[in-house]
């Protein structure tokens, strides 16, 4: 195995988040840092193509793309909108066809009243014609471009949710520091499809002792296998049939 490594360089603080471009042709990355800004990498030539100024340091970044493939048109990615979740409780909507600058100061739209937010949200996550945000609240909100859908998650005591991962179709997975993973049907918000309380496994060698909440969560490409990031140092594995 040969591994080779190089380094993005630009941001001048924690770079909190990443999402590469989902298409397999692209070479397009986004990260957000306490810098207060965004920035869209080429990574083919190590070099930033977009920049984001923000008045609040970002805590999570994802990809909308607007056709099958994503592409840089000049010096842009033409084909896509970024949003961006921020320390101050609010989601702006940067859509990258009217960029015409390589700093953008100003997002296209500011989704933070659309969702209703009170509290800091952890990360955003998008589908083709759907965006998610899990916050400090233990919800996940979700807009699809016609009405805002809040899901609830266990509701007997105060908890953060910490990740959202869009499946196919109307289902997402949510998780949090409950230590629980809520499986939704989007169209059905009031109650989840299952709930998977995780437990601390102690057969492990080297463990850490910290309560298995969860940090992240993420979909195979097929959607039977639900991957997530837990605090007591393992990565849990579901199938979901």
């Amino acid at each position: 195995m040969t591994i080779s490594s190089f380094s993005l360089k630009g941001h001048k603080s924690s770079v909190n988040c990443l999402e590469c471009s989902k298409n397999n042709d692209s070479s397009l990355l986004l990260s957000g840092s306490d810098d207060k800004t965004a920035r869209l990498w080429d990574v083919r030539t190590s070099k930033t193509v977009l920049c984001m100024q923000t008045a609040s340091p970002v805590l999570s970044v994802a990809f909308r793309e607007l056709s099958a493939k994503v592409e840089l048109a000049g010096s842009f990615s033409k084909k896509a909108s970024v949003f961006l979740a921020m320390e101050d409780n609010t989601i702006h909507e940067y859509d990258l066809r009217q960029a015409g600058t390589p700093i953008l100061t100003q997002p296209t739209n500011d989704l933070t009243e659309l969702f209703e937010l009170t509290e800091e949200v952890n990360q955003i996550s998008c589908s083709k014609d759907r965006i998610s945000v899990a916050d400090d609240g233990g919800t996940v909100r979700i807009w699809d471009d016609t009405k805002l859908r809040v899901l609830h998650g266990d509701r007997s005591a105060p908890f953060l949710m910490t990740s959202c991962s869009f499946r196919s179709g109307d289902q997402l997975a949510s998780g949090g520091t409950d230590c629980s993973v809520y499986l939704w049907d989007i169209g059905r918000p009031h109650k989840p499809l299952d709930t998977i309380n995780i437990t601390r496994d102690d057969t492990g060698a080297n463990q850490i002792c910290n309560p298995p909440m969860i940090h992240s969560l993420s979909w195979s490409p097929s959607g039977r296998l639900l991957a997530s990031g837990l605090g007591d140092g393992t990565v849990g594995i579901m199938t979901v049939v």
